[in-house]
Parts: C-alpha cells; structure tokens; sequence
C-alpha cells in the first residue's frame, strides 16, 4: 500500500474527488466527539479525564480503525482489480455515545462521588468501568462476526437496507433538519451548496469542494452577523470562539480497566449486549449497502476491524464503542477511493493531540456542519430505491417505523424528564409542609407521571418498549413481510417465533429504560424506572408474536385447501 501512495505502481488511492470525502468524513468524526465530552460535562466527570484520557482513546481507536479500513479497502482493490473502491469510514457510535454515557458513565459517577466524597476517584472507578465495558462490547461484536456473512445471505436485502433507511430518514435526515433551522440563516445557505453540489452533482467554480464551499461560505455569513450585531436583531444569540483546547496531550496505553473487566462492568452486560449487536448488525447493513454500489467487503472482516478498533479505544483510555459510518455511499457517489479516510485520520491523530479540534469545533456553527448528515441520510434513500425490489417495497415502510418511533419517544422521554427535574426543588420545598388543614401536602402528586392521564401513561410506557431495539425490531419485521409478499410462509413462521423471543427478553421492545435485557420473571415494579404498567409487556409481546407465527403456519398448511376448494368451484 506504501508503494501506491508514492506512486509505484498501477494503483491510485485516491484522486481529487476525494477532499469532498474528506472534509465531509473528518467533520462528521469530529462532531460525536465533542457530543461524549459535553455529556460528561453534564454529570461534572473529571474534565482532566476528559481531556487527557477519554478523548484522546477515542481518537486513538477512531485513528487504528480507519487505518485498517484502508487497508481493508487497498487489499479489495488489488484482489478485485476495482480501483475505484471505497474506505468504509469509522468514528464514535452516536447511539452508544448517548446511550451509554447517560445510562451507567453518568449516573455510575455520581452514584461513586456520593459514596465516596472524592470526585476524583469517582471519575476514576467510573472510568475504569466504561473501559472495561467497551472491551465487553468488542468481544460481543467479535463474536457476532463469524454470524455476519450467515445473516447476509438469510436477511432480505430490503430489509438490510430498509433499517438503514429509519436512521437515515429520522436520526441523520430529521434530526439535522431541526439542527439547520435552529439557525436557519446559516444552516440553509451550506444545506443548499451542498444539495446543488454533492446530492444534485453540480461542479462549483474551479472544481472547488462543495463540502469546503459550504461550511466556509456559512461559517463567513454566521461572524459578518454575530460580529455586527445581526444575529441578535434577528433573536439569535452569537457565540464567539473561545480558542481554548491547544497544548500537546499524547494518547497512552492503560491496563487500568482490567481491575473492573470482571468487577462492575458485569452489572452492565444487560446494557453492554445489546449495544455490541445493535453495531455488529448496522455493519452488516453497511456492507449490503456496499455491495450494491460494487464495493464487496466480507461483513466479518468489517465487524472484526471494528471490533479491533473498539478494543483499542478502550486499551487507550476510551469509554465508546466505534461503528463503520453509513456515509460510505456518500462518499462513493463523490468518487472517492481510500486516500480521504486515511488522511482523515492522520489529520485527526495530529490534531487530537495538538488540540486543533476542538478549535476548529468551537470555529465552526454547529448549523454550517448539520447539512452533512443530510447528504448522507439523501445517498442512503437513492441508494435503496435503486436496490430494492417492486414487491419488497411495503418492507421498508415496516423497516422504517421503529426508527420514527424512537425518534419520538426521547424526545417526549426528554421533555418528560425535564418537567420532572423542574418540579424537584417544589418538592424538596413542600417537603414535611403541613396544609391549613394541618395535613401533610402529599407531594407524590408533584411527578410528571402523575400530572398527566392514565392513558396517556400507558401510551408513553408502551411508546418506550416499542422504541427500544427499533434496529433490530425494524430488521425483523422487513424480513417477515418480505418472506410473506414472496410466500416463504415457513420463514416468516421462525421470524415471527425468533421476534418473540427477542421481545420476552427484552432483545427488542424491553420494558427496562435503559434498554437492557432480562429474566421477565425477576421484573419487580421500581426497578431501574420500571413502571408498573409495564410489568406484564413482556408476556404480552412475546404470546403476540407467537400466536402470529401460528396463524401463519395455519395458512401455510392450509393453502393447498383452499386451492382445492377453488379448483372445484370452477369445475362445478
């Protein structure tokens, strides 16, 4: 691979098309980043821990992989002889990143700064948990991966794609949409260069890089604004750069996490599990969608590097688990090869340890960078239209609805939460007050879950189970109306058996707000949020599932009757 990049043999690694790529992929990296550091925040970890061991772990492990990647990619085209392959692109997990900070990083942390008084050996043990969890996590992916070219074969491509296409729709498409319009007279000017030059193809003056274009063009408007005072005439508040972050940090390799490998991080293989293979499956949808744009990665290989990039992040001080990105078809329709990613993350590397990146994050209006994660959710929507047969297009819809449903419920499960931390301190305020009556004021009413319907409850709780595993459960239900539209009555049978037992245990459709998995039978009302409405979901779910996969197998064997019975109709 040295030898094509200095231009020794026949092989070009990459081209001009790729600083499109390039920009677009370090931005996107760079972003998830900076999500996990203000989370932390949030719950007031250790920010010497931030700094100088988490972040520069995450970008150690996002650095290796993407490396690997390029080789993964170099070694395809010199077998295949398709020069034209592309990297697939690696950074942070978004859904772990939230997900797992917010479930046990955080609240571990505080729960350990309580215990103990010292927020510094809080921040440690806590630490040392989210390491030796991600470890967990890579050995969860590692051994998915010898099921991945297995579930390739067995998966309907619709429903591969279509699961790719509720991410792409809710989390990449929606989501940035609200992000470009919080302002919007920055966000619309980068959304519409790059829609004229990377989703609608368009050569902007001198062949210059509409992602460059775009983010430089908003950013200059976004300062002409925020320094003349036109941004708060217009009710937006201008954020200068604060030009903090410079200064040498070397990433380092620990053992540290090995003191909790068999110790806390245990407590969290509920949560640890299913995060594992929620990634190992979006890799494979990853690689279906490759392959439908000639670029033929084995998904084993892909999971394993993830799984090795996972491992590494972590052995460095990372507490995320990394994912191949699905902006690959992005980055393959702007005609890049594998020299973006891997300047990318030779970039990343220098800058994490300069400090430069979280500069150039400061720099930059989050509504200038948004409009990126448009162009990949409009490359993942062509891409499926063009891939997915007449017949199979009923499944995307159902592939589609668990990723909409999820969207929703955490941003009502958002709201809810933040009428509940407003009524705290009224709580904490009434405590132990007496009415005029002399009675004690019963503040248990003083909860959100109290302040609204009954049936609104049930809704809400039974909203939270449907969105929890919305992956797989959208991978599930593509693939049983795929095997009904083509009458595979017996496979639709075991899917329908298989989603039962996925959603008894909480493998999609868990009752538990973190997510996790469980023994329905140890459920106990309290536990981890448990809401008692939501006690008997699990059996409810399960039987559900199992008596649709009876009426299907009924008409299964029934289906020669009712042939008959035609025949001899027309006969008579």
């Amino acid at each position: 691979m040295i030898a094509a990049f200095l231009g020794k043999d026949d092989y070009r690694p990459a081209t001009f098309n790729d600083v499109n790529a390039f920009f677009a992929f370090l931005l996107d990296a760079v972003v998830n980043l900076f999500v996990l550091s203000a989370l932390l925040q949030i719950f007031g970890f250790p920010q010497d821990l931030i700094d100088n061991r988490i972040i520069p772990g995450a970008i150690i492990g996002i650095v290796a992989g993407n490396l690997l990647y390029v080789w993964l990619g170099y070694r395809r085209a010199k077998r295949t002889g398709n020069h034209d392959i592309t990297a697939i692109p690696l950074g942070l997990d978004l859904t772990t990143t939230v997900g797992f900070t917010l479930s046990v990083i955080g609240p571990l942390f505080l729960m350990l700064e309580g215990q103990l008084g010292d927020p510094a050996e809080a921040g440690r043990i806590a630490w040392y948990v989210g390491m030796a969890s991600t470890i967990w996590m890579a050995l969860v992916k590692l051994g998915a991966s010898y099921a991945g070219g297995f579930i390739q074969r067995t998966i309907p491509i619709a429903a591969l794609v279509g699961s790719m296409f509720g991410i792409a729709i809710v989390w990449l498409g929606a989501n940035a949409i609200m992000g470009i319009f919080e302002l919007p007279h920055i966000g619309l000017i980068a959304l519409v260069v790059m829609i004229f030059a990377l989703i609608g193809g368009r050569a902007l003056p001198f062949n210059m890089p509409g992602a460059v274009v775009a983010i430089a063009l908003s950013t200059f408007v976004y300062y002409a604004l925020g320094l003349s005072g036109g941004l708060e005439g217009l009710g937006y508040s201008f954020h200068a750069p604060m030009m903090q972050g410079t200064g040498l940090g070397l990433p380092a390799p620990t053992l540290s996490w090995t003191s909790e490998f068999f110790g806390l991080s245990l407590n969290y293989m509920a949560i640890i599990i299913p995060f594992g293979v929620l990634i190992a499956a979006s890799s494979i949808n990853i690689v279906a969608a490759a392959k439908l744009v000639d670029d033929d990665y084995q998904p084993g290989n892909v999971i394993r590097v993830d799984a090795a990039a996972t491992a590494i992040s972590a052995m460095f001080g990372g507490i995320i688990q990394t994912t191949p990105y699905f902006g690959h078809a992005t980055y393959k329709r702007m005609g890049a090869r594998i020299g973006y990613s891997a300047a990318a993350a030779g970039l990343l590397l220098v800058g994490g340890v300069l400090g430069v990146i979280s500069i150039l994050i400061d720099i930059i209006p989050s509504a200038a960078i948004k409009p990126i994660l448009i162009v990949v959710a409009s490359d993942i929507v062509r891409l499926g239209f063009g891939s997915i047969p007449k017949d199979h297009g009923p499944a995307v819809m159902f592939a589609t609805m668990p990723a909409i449903i999820n969207y929703c419920y955490v941003n009502v499960s958002t709201l809810f939460g933040h009428v509940n931390n407003a009524l705290a301190p009224v709580r904490q305020g009434l405590e132990g007050a007496r009415t005029a009556a002399g009675q004690l004021v019963d503040t248990s009413t003083l909860h959100a879950a109290q302040m609204v319907p009954a049936h609104w409850m049930n809704e809400y709780i039974l909203l939270g189970a449907m969105a929890r595993g919305y992956i797989l459960t959208g991978l599930l239900w593509a693939t049983i109306v795929v095997f009904l539209v083509d009458r595979a009555h017996l496979k639709a049978s075991l899917m329908l058996v298989i989603a039962s037992a996925c959603s008894y245990f909480g493998v999609i459709h868990s009752v538990m707000e973190n997510s996790a998995i469980y023994f329905p039978w140890q459920l106990q009302s309290g536990m981890d949020g448990l809401q008692p409405g939501a006690l008997g979901l699990p059996q409810i779910f399960a039987g559900s599932y199992f008596l649709a996969a009876v009426v299907v197998l009924a008409l299964y064997l029934m289906r020669n009757m009712g042939m008959k019975s035609v025949q001899a109709g027309a006969a008579e």
